[in-house]
């Protein structure tokens, strides 16, 4: 999923804290021999409600290892200014993988970004729905604010500029 041309997005989304990020996608650059390099971009929560703010550009890399039998997901994400975006970044249990989805979830069933549904942005309706269960199975016990990728709220009139990526 990851070495795929097509953006993949948060789909599905449990954060404890309240500046979470809206309308997450990534994108691939380039292959690395330790993971991936991806462009990554979300807006940022409007005040009180799930709104459109700020955009937000990251160069993110994702590296994926199996240690003993679980399979970690760690995604780093920088923002301009060289610093770690913690909305964006963590290290993650796989819990559940297929050819259009995962869900990763943190150890604890707290924290931000506690459990999140990635998927293919082009994934169709009846494709989604496995991935859709998976979410509600695995990350049932998380607490904290459910985000939902909405295309009323992610669809863009115009057009999404990248001033952080690198060709």
């Amino acid at each position: 999923l990851l070495i795929n041309p097509h953006p993949i997005i948060i789909s599905r989304g449990i954060y404890e804290r309240h500046d979470y990020p809206l309308c997450v996608q990534s994108r691939l650059k380039r292959i690395l021999e330790v993971g991936f390099n991806h462009n990554l971009s979300y807006y940022e929560r409007g005040y009180k409600k799930q709104t459109r703010g700020s955009r937000w550009f990251c160069n993110t890399y994702y590296h994926v290892q199996h240690v003993g039998t679980v399979l970690l997901f760690r995604a780093s994400a920088f923002t301009e200014s060289h610093h770690v975006d913690p909305r964006v970044s963590g290290t993650y249990i796989v819990r559940y993988a297929s050819e259009i989805c995962f869900v990763a979830a943190k150890h604890l069933p707290r924290g931000n970004a506690a459990c999140l549904l990635w998927r293919l942005s082009r994934a169709r309706r009846h494709e989604r729905i496995t991935c859709r269960e998976a979410f509600n199975i695995y990350c049932s016990n998380y607490v904290g604010h459910q985000v939902v990728y909405t295309r009323e709220t992610c669809a863009t009139r115009s057009p999404v500029r990248r001033p952080n990526a690198v060709e």
